[in-house]
């Protein structure tokens, strides 16, 4: 299998590293050192530790925005022949360039920088079933009916013939593999700058160039509108954690036009004597403004808390992250990934024993199909963050609503979806259900003998089986998988089944905590009371 670095090259060195970073004019405190990070025995690459005192708001490292490796700043930026379409996903657009950089060898002005970079291929989570080796078929056929297996086939879903996604990337294996063939191939073999190479680098393999994008996707920064993402050393060494001890911070009000921070030609109309991109510092003082004007355009890390000598310093590459999205996007999970924050775990229509949902058209975004404005204990808030936003995507479909959500919740398109089929389909249906489940609270546990039963009762019983059935379908489908927990354990088990192993039984326990909350193995967590206000209101609104 062809390697993305030549065999020749040495193993990675800090002391070529660091010569770079002064050469730079790059700024690691002298307080850092990096070594190391062993787990288990085992070598998980570099970290970062304290060797003195460091306090809370200290900067500790500093890198101009020209020393960051993005597509503006890398060699094949000024080369017109390189055309990938406007909606490229900049992680795509990135990779390119780093690809391209990585074959100019020693000759690339990032060469000191791109040689301390992993020599093996992260193990992304699509990459498992046919770039992973035995260890990876193992991990795909272990989370196979999963949430993680879920999250990679979406991905790929209605990709169709364009390259289009998030910032961060999307489309999965059909997309990467679109993007090889239509423009990594034609933009290596045209480019001028390794045509002076000897001798000439043979084309990138499939392989290298997967190597490459895993480089991206798990070590890549968001920068500010004109670059977009870009790999930013020394903040690439710092590991990660959800209990962070630095953040990463720079100036994103920059024109996406030329990336310059102070007012420049391509700033439109002005509502006072500040762009639009800068009014937010119209308050400053002037000596605030001449003091962020008059410094260099870069990025730092900054201490959050005061840090000790011999304590590992962590980033977070973003909020909340869950297990799922450390997978599918950095190719790990940590040690304690079991008290990690959950993630949405999708049920497919299958359970729900209902024809494929319509997918929305393209034109218009999805929303949606709850209409209803009642809570319950049960069902998620209303005022769950992001949700709307995330229903405006174009590529988004009716089914990533249904869903168990983090805190063992079912997402209301869910519940409104197994009330119609329940109660009828149509919006009575939906109105029944949420009925029957605000006129059922505060009879204790669901389903207790003890005490009188409340009106609609039955409708209740009708409700919760159904919800219980379509869970122990869901978690029945995950038990096929035997052994689990002894995999753990198995010192001969590769990295990636345990992975997988951990992924699995993660999910099962946040199915089983709310298949209990159904089931009446644990307490209601609501007043009765409340619920009764709710109802009231429904008999209002009939």
């Amino acid at each position: 299998m062809a390697s993305l670095f030549p065999s020749t090259l040495p193993p990675p060195s800090l002391d070529l590293l660091f010569a770079w970073f002064h050469q730079r004019r790059i700024h690691f405190d002298s307080r850092l050192e990096v070594r190391t990070g062993l787990v288990d025995g085992v070598d998980q690459g570099w970290g970062v530790w304290a060797r003195e005192e460091i306090e809370e708001e200290d900067m500790v490292c500093r890198i101009p925005k020209t020393s960051i490796f993005t597509h503006r700043t890398s060699t094949l930026r000024d080369t017109s022949t390189i055309c990938p379409p406007a909606l490229t996903p900049p992680t795509y657009l990135l990779t390119l360039h780093l690809l391209h950089e990585i074959f100019l060898g020693e000759s690339s002005p990032w060469f000191g920088y791109l040689q301390s970079l992993p020599r093996k291929k992260i193990p992304l989570a699509m990459f498992w079933q046919d770039h992973e080796g035995e260890d990876g078929r193992k991990a795909w056929d272990i989370v196979k009916g999963g949430e993680l297996e879920w999250r990679v086939r979406e991905d790929e879903r209605g990709l169709g013939g364009n390259l289009e996604g998030s910032e961060w990337g999307g489309g999965g294996m059909k997309a990467l593999n679109m993007f090889f063939d239509k423009f990594i191939l034609p933009s290596m073999a045209a480019s001028p700058h390794l045509r002076n190479i000897k001798p000439f680098p043979a084309p990138p393999t499939f392989d290298t160039f997967l190597h490459a994008y895993s480089l991206v996707s798990s070590r890549a920064f968001h920068v500010d509108d004109y670059h977009h993402v870009g790999l930013v050393t020394p903040a690439d060494l710092f590991n990660h954690s959800p209990l962070n001890n630095v953040h990463f911070q720079a100036d994103e009000f920059v024109c996406e036009k030329c990336g310059s921070l102070l007012p420049c030609i391509h700033d439109g109309p002005k509502s006072s004597c500040f762009p639009v991109r800068l009014e937010h510092l119209q308050d400053l003082e002037e000596s605030d403004l001449l003091s962020l004007f008059g410094e260099e355009d870069s990025t730092d890390i900054v201490a959050n808390e005061h840090l000790s000598p011999g304590e590992e310093i962590f980033n977070s590459y973003g909020p909340n992250l869950s297990s799922f999205r450390l997978a599918c996007e950095y190719g790990f999970i940590p040690s304690d990934a079991m008290s990690l924050p959950q993630d949405k775990i999708h049920l497919p229509l299958s359970l729900l024993s209902l024809p494929p949902l319509p997918s929305p058209p393209s034109s218009s975004p999805s929303l949606s199909t709850s209409t209803s404005h009642y809570e319950h204990a049960f069902i998620e808030p209303l005022s769950t963050p992001d949700s709307f936003n995330a229903r405006l995507n174009p590529y988004h479909t009716l089914q990533e609503d249904l869903y168990v959500s983090p805190d063992a919740h079912l997402s209301r398109a869910l519940f409104e979806r197994i009330a119609k089929k329940v109660f009828g389909e149509d919006q009575d249906g939906e109105r029944k259900g949420w009925e029957a489940l605000l006129r059922a609270a505060g009879g204790g546990k669901v389903g207790s003998e003890g005490g009188e039963k409340r009106e609609g009762w039955e409708e209740w019983e009708r409700l919760s089986e159904e919800v219980v059935r379509v869970l122990e379908g869901k978690i029945e489908g995950l038990r096929e998988r035997e052994g689990l927990w002894d995999l753990l354990e198995d010192e001969q088990a590769g990295p990636l089944s345990k992975m997988a192993a951990t992924l699995i039984l993660g999910e099962r326990v946040t199915l089983e905590v709310c298949r209990a909350r159904w089931t009446g193995e644990s307490e209601w967590e609501g007043e009765g009371e409340e619920q009764d206000e709710e109802v009231e209101g429904m008999d209002q609104d009939m």
